[in-house]
């Protein structure tokens, strides 16, 4: 068998478990094929693990893909996803899920049964500040699949400030890739704390430099 098979029959052995018919209820249909979601994380996380980085953050890691693709792949990625849905778009979908029992986002159940299985996954406001979980320059690279993307996230947090506790547990020289792009107006914001950690931003998908120093 060759390794990509062993790690997609793995893959799908561990999230089957957990994508149960109650979890299922909560998140976006889209997110409900598992052969998509596979196609979709696993040329990324094969990319990082030929790359020789180890540790990183998934920030707004919903089913935690990333997660269970690291762990299976040899890295160490922790996922990270706020507690209290803020987000306009998880609000519209639990208007869709009106009458579900969904205590803090709508990938909660998902979260927590991977987390029973070992995984780690932290849920915070990740609008309130410091993240005291992270210590200084924690992670050598960092991925989003559309978490750090202004018209999908929490528009009320200070975009600012969660891009410098971003680079406070990034490692100097440490890479993020992002999907599908970041605002140049945040780059902006936080340019001269990006360049004295000599962070490199790649897009997640073509994995071509959007960013550096």
């Amino acid at each position: 068998m060759d390794y990509k098979k062993e790690i997609e029959q793995a893959f799908y052995s561990i999230m089957k478990d957990v994508y149960t018919e109650q979890n299922l209820q909560t998140i976006p249909q889209k997110y409900h094929d598992l052969f998509n979601m596979f196609g979709r994380f696993y040329p990324l996380i094969n990319y990082i693990s030929q790359s020789g980085l180890k540790r990183g953050l998934d920030f707004g890691c919903g089913c935690a893909i990333t997660v269970v693709l690291g762990k299976l792949m040899g890295l160490d990625i922790t996922g990270i996803d706020t507690h209290d849905s803020g987000s306009k778009s998880r609000n519209s979908y639990r208007k869709i899920c009106k009458g579900l029992s969904v205590p803090d986002c709508i990938y909660t159940g998902i979260q927590n049964d991977l987390r029973a299985k070992g995984y780690i996954i932290i849920n915070r406001n990740t609008g309130d500040f410091p993240w005291s979980e992270f210590k200084d320059d924690a992670f050598e690279f960092m991925c989003s699949y559309w978490g750090l993307n202004t018209n999908h996230s929490d528009k009320e947090c200070d975009f600012k400030l969660r891009y410098q506790e971003l680079i406070r547990i990034t490692k100097p020289k440490g890479i993020w890739y992002i999907w599908p792009g970041i605002d140049d107006l945040i780059i902006n914001n936080v340019h001269n704390k990006l360049q004295e950690k000599e962070i490199i931003i790649k897009n997640w998908v073509k994995r071509d430099i959007l960013y550096s120093k």
